[in-house]
């Protein structure tokens, strides 16, 4: 599989080798595990991928037994990267992915079963966010959501979610969440 950069061009072996080692704060294992968790709680799980970047949460859901997902990404230069990374990873068909901010949404098209948020450290959205995808119908009723934020950063959720977990690794912390129902992968 080759793996693309935001120019569209193919990238040589030890920078796809760090990239996929970690994230933006050093945390690619725990990721990893996450969504393994989560698709453990979801299997054959409609998932969707919000803040997607290169797509990595949603392509690694994927692999470990996910319907489908949908990439929800805004940044040109992320969102042509999801594209060329669909096609290589030879999944395109069971991606689709979506234009557009998770804080002003578009209406659903399929809610999922499994969420993975992951909204940028800088900005204190994530209680909005989840109102927004909720309000949209992209959440469906007992959806488990995997939401990853700075440590410490206070988190006050919207109506119809609740926590089933809390862990922090270092600077991050990750919030395992229920919507809906409270049954996870309704």
């Amino acid at each position: 599989v080759d793996y693309v950069d935001a120019a569209g061009d193919k990238m040589d072996e030890a920078r796809v080798s760090y990239l996929l080692r970690r994230d933006a704060n050093g945390n690619w294992r725990i990721i990893v595990m996450t969504v393994d968790r989560a698709c453990n709680y979801s299997p054959g799980a409609c998932v969707l991928d919000v803040f997607a970047g290169t797509g990595a949460l949603g392509f690694e859901a994927l692999s470990r037994g996910a319907r489908s997902v949908t990439f929800l990404e805004r940044d040109p230069s992320a969102l042509r990267v999801l594209r060329k990374n669909a096609e290589k990873f030879a999944c395109a068909a069971a991606c689709r992915i979506v234009a557009a901010d998770a804080l002003q949404p578009p209406a659903a098209e399929e809610a999922a079963g499994l969420a993975l948020l992951d909204p940028p450290y800088g900005e204190d959205i994530a209680a909005e966010e989840l109102a927004a995808l909720a309000a949209q119908g992209w959440l469906a009723g007992g959806c488990l959501v995997a939401l990853e934020q700075p440590a410490g950063r206070s988190l006050v959720l919207p109506a119809d979610f609740q926590t089933l977990e809390r862990r922090r690794y270092g600077r991050a912390e990750f919030h395992f969440l229920i919507y809906g129902d409270g049954h996870p992968g309704g």
